[in-house]
């Protein structure tokens, strides 16, 4: 496969990083005007395919309602990509390609005296969704989402209302509540064997 042959130059290029960050970051701060830490962008990507015979649905984006294969990379303020990621399948997240892309872990070790923030560019505006401190503070809460030096979470304060639905007491009241945990099922870790037993409990021979 292509990916096995060059899979050790699409990794996350810490020279690069080092040689061309400062320029980088003084060209979007000039240009944005809001960060001065910010040395480039990650965007997720998704490059069509012809609808596969077998196996549609692992290719299918519901999002960009076609079938592709996603990319992930880092682009600099000069254009230069120094980082690649994929392809994975065109129904993955653009959350679980960073999560496996282990690019902030890789971002943790250069960065281990500094702060530095990511970016995620989209087409009409640049949001930033990724935020890793590993100076004096011990974390950073940014959109949503905490980050430290044990990674990427998310910030406490805005899953709170979930945290606090009350305890399911019958049927109906536990049904409403999977209808909420199957929404955010994505971002839990074996799911499914998670709520086995709260689904059984919805069978019609359970008191």
């Amino acid at each position: 496969m292509v990916y096995d042959k060059i899979k050790t130059k699409m990794a996350f290029d810490q020279r690069m990083v080092e040689i061309y960050k400062e320029r980088s970051s003084e060209a979007i701060f000039n240009k944005v005007g809001r960060l001065s830490k910010c040395f480039g962008f990650i965007d997720g990507t998704i490059r069509q395919t012809c609808r596969p015979v077998r196996f549609q649905d692992q290719l299918y984006s519901g999002h960009k309602r076609k079938h592709g294969i996603k990319f992930q990379n880092i682009t600099m303020a000069n254009g230069m990509i120094v980082s690649m990621f994929g392809p994975i399948e065109g129904r993955r997240h653009d959350s679980f390609m960073l999560e496996e892309s282990k690019v902030m872990s890789e971002m943790s070790r250069m960065c281990c005296a500094r702060s530095v923030l990511l970016h995620r560019a989209t087409s009409t505006t640049s949001l930033c969704t990724v935020a890793l401190r590993t100076d004096s503070a011990p974390s950073t809460y940014i959109f949503g989402i905490c980050a430290s030096k044990s990674g990427v979470r998310v910030d406490p304060e805005k899953i709170s209302s979930i945290c606090s639905w009350p305890m399911p007491k019958n049927q109906t009241e536990l049904r409403q509540w999977l209808g909420l945990a199957n929404y955010l099922h994505k971002y839990t870790k074996d799911y499914a064997g998670l709520i086995q037993p709260m689904s059984s409990l919805l069978k019609k021979d359970v008191a």
